[in-house]
């Protein structure tokens, strides 16, 4: 099972973001209505830093310390579950890209496909920025 990532259209730091992310995503994949999203999916949380990659299909994703060479943090997760099946791949970015989605810092975002949405039941998009571009601090709670 994958999940689709987007990427912004943000010139050349896209473009860095993206090479810097490359191999690192896997989800594992049992068929059925059984399917899970990979555990590397499922626990991130805002603060936490992944290695880049690029856009696409993913399958999982690898934690990082914040202080690696072109790690991306997840600024922001949020669930898509008002929507009753599948919205689309369309809607999903539209989603992220909304003014109550991903925060304009995102230089990508990971969001359900079909396959993810119908058989793990996934329903959350994360939002990724540049180390340097926000703060990666986990708020007070």
């Amino acid at each position: 099972m994958t999940l689709q990532i987007a990427a912004r259209s943000w010139g050349p730091l896209l473009i860095l973001a993206l090479t810097l992310l490359a191999a690192s995503l896997v989800v594992a994949c049992g068929g059925g209505s059984d399917a899970k999203l990979d555990q590397s999916l499922t626990s991130l949380k805002v603060g936490d830093c992944v290695d880049g990659g690029d856009e696409g299909n993913v399958t999982g994703i690898t934690t990082v310390d914040c202080s690696k060479q072109g790690a991306l943090a997840v600024i922001k997760i949020f669930d898509m579950s008002d929507a009753a099946t599948f919205p689309g791949s369309d809607a999903v970015s539209a989603a992220a890209s909304a003014s109550d989605g991903c925060p304009q810092t995102t230089v990508q975002d990971i969001g359900p496909t079909k396959d993810s949405w119908e058989k793990a039941h996934d329903r959350q998009v994360i939002c990724l920025a540049t180390i340097t571009s926000i703060d990666v601090s986990p708020s007070p709670t």
